[in-house]
């Protein structure tokens, strides 16, 4: 039978050994964000999918001019915060990886044209 101290110790290291878990855990990959080199991707996963999934980045494929148009849209009418600095970083990040995609890239996705006969 536990006595209470032990069972004290044992919900103590029990906790020590969750707490760990969730540090080495605390940063998780997106597999739709892309990891740059500036580590925006951080700031678009902290200030984008906190609301949004990160597919709706890759689906949209926006210019620039046209990111910041959803972010106006997004502030005025549902709430969403002032970006601040981070806004000029962030739609960067959008533009470069998340933009409009050239035409070799959707011939590349796409399957071989039917020859016509």
């Amino acid at each position: 039978m536990w006595s209470k101290t032990s069972f004290l110790v044992f919900i103590c290291l029990a906790l020590v050994a969750l707490s760990d878990r969730a540090e080495n855990q605390s940063v998780t990959i997106d597999p739709v964000l892309i990891e740059d080199s500036e580590e925006t991707w951080l700031l678009v996963r902290a200030h984008c999918t906190s609301c949004h999934s990160s597919q709706i980045l890759k689906n949209l494929r926006l210019s620039r001019s046209a990111w910041q148009d959803v972010i106006r849209r997004m502030q005025v009418e549902e709430g969403l915060w002032d970006l601040g600095e981070d806004e000029s970083k962030i739609l960067e990040y959008l533009a470069t990886y998340f933009g409009p995609r050239t035409d070799s890239v959707q011939r590349r996705n796409r399957r071989t044209p039917i020859a016509p006969n």
